[in-house]
């Protein structure tokens, strides 16, 4: 009986592993304060329990965030008004089942040993415990996302045209959490009308998800319209100008001094404005000096890749590897470095491995999350954190490589 439910066994041990290591770093690692986005959070929420509506102000309609995130946190107002230790307590119990979905997504691809060591690289992977002391739609959606995902690979070949609806309804739902996954759906619908000659799912069932899924994300840009007169969907669409904008002038200018002016005058206009006036200086910058886009590009990438997360880590992030080594806290380098080298080795693994499964048209389906998000951020702005809401098939891939280095290689030569 425990033989046959070993890797069940072992996958809760996992689980419960990354929840401990989650709750530590929060309560024994100092943290910074709270800023951006999940201040946005926080007044959202806030005015949703309140009453007031989808609002930051509780007067103004807010049309710049999607809403499934913030009712998420609105609910627990009922129990108590500490957002932010709602925020670290869900955040940490959404991190560790990252482990039972690693295992589930790489069991399609592998057998369940290697789905184990995806797993259980999946526990220690810095990003999936270093950014949730704040609010952010990241875990959550990294769960749902992932966990539906799992389950439309697995029911694709079904064929079964209400299974299908389901899938893109909750597609839908996915988008109105993290907005820039509303063209990771119809890329995927246009990829899957494009390969059908690899699935039994048929063109008219793709086309009726589809229809589905745009009519629900519509209604909230029909919302955005009715309140502000701006139509408004759950896209990057809107935020993909200031993206681009911020890629090349941080790479080609002082960073300060342009995060200052970003500050002080581009968030101070009007939101539809000051979209457009940062694209019309953006394609003027790249007409008139397109190396600057190259710069850019070159600084998407080292940001996307070249990192290990410690930005975030308070008492890292607050010593330069000079401070440190002056002041003999060689320990700080070492932690660094570590990290450093962790990304920077289960990156390349990845990559390496999804080169390798590249003639199998599940693993494809697999790597596709990863690749898009790839592809949209080093285009606009890159930032490591971008990618942690897709690192789980990353991790499967790395998997994958280092079976084959340890039966290729290690194997070969004992």
């Amino acid at each position: 009986m425990i033989k046959k439910y070993k890797d069940i066994y072992l996958i809760l041990i996992l689980c419960l592993l990354s929840l401990i290591i989650n709750l530590l770093y929060l309560n024994y690692v100092p943290l910074f304060d709270e800023f951006g986005d999940e201040v946005d959070y926080k007044n959202l929420a806030n005015n949703l329990f309140l009453g007031k509506g989808f609002t930051q102000d509780g007067i103004n309609p807010e049309i710049n965030r999607v809403p499934i995130y913030p009712l998420f946190l609105s609910l627990f107002l009922f129990i108590t008004n500490d957002l932010s230790l709602i925020a670290k307590i869900t955040n940490s119990i959404f991190a560790s089942l990252i482990p039972l979905l690693i295992y589930l997504l790489g069991s399609l691809i592998m057998d369940k040993k290697n789905a184990l060591i995806a797993s259980f690289i999946g526990v220690f992977y810095p990003g999936f415990i270093v950014y949730n002391f704040y609010p952010s739609s990241e875990m959550i959606f990294l769960v749902f996302f992932g966990l539906l995902y799992y389950f439309f690979i697995k029911y694709l070949n079904k064929s079964n045209n209400y299974l299908i609806i389901l899938f893109f309804v909750l597609f839908a739902i996915s988008s109105l959490l993290r907005e820039e996954f509303f063209f990771f759906i119809i890329t995927l619908s246009l990829l899957l009308i494009y390969k059908l000659k690899y699935y039994k799912v048929r063109k008219k069932q793709i086309f009726t998800g589809l229809f589905v899924f745009l009519i629900i994300t519509m209604t909230w840009g029909m919302r955005n319209y009715y309140v502000s007169g701006f139509w408004y969907m759950p896209t990057t669409v809107m935020g993909g100008p200031v993206n681009l904008w911020q890629s090349l002038y941080y790479s080609n200018c002082d960073k300060q001094k342009m995060m200052d002016y970003k500050h002080n005058i581009i968030d101070k206009l009007p939101y539809n404005y000051s979209r457009k006036l940062v694209l019309e200086q953006s394609l003027n910058l790249i007409k008139n000096q397109p190396s600057t886009y190259l710069n850019a590009l070159i600084w998407n990438f080292k940001e996307l890749f070249i990192g290990s997360h410690t930005v975030v880590i308070k008492p890292l992030a607050e010593v330069t590897f000079n401070q440190a080594l002056k002041d003999k806290k060689y320990y700080f380098i070492i932690i660094k470095i570590i990290l450093f080298s962790f990304n920077i080795i289960i990156t390349t693994l990845g990559f390496i491995g999804i080169y390798l499964m590249r003639r199998n048209k599940i693993a494809m389906l697999l790597a596709f999350p990863f690749l898009f998000k790839v592809i949209i951020h080093f285009l606009t702005k890159g930032e490591i954190r971008y990618l942690i809401p897709v690192y789980p098939f990353l991790l499967i891939f790395s998997a994958v490589t280092i079976n084959l280095i340890y039966t290729k290689y290690i194997l070969h030569y004992k």
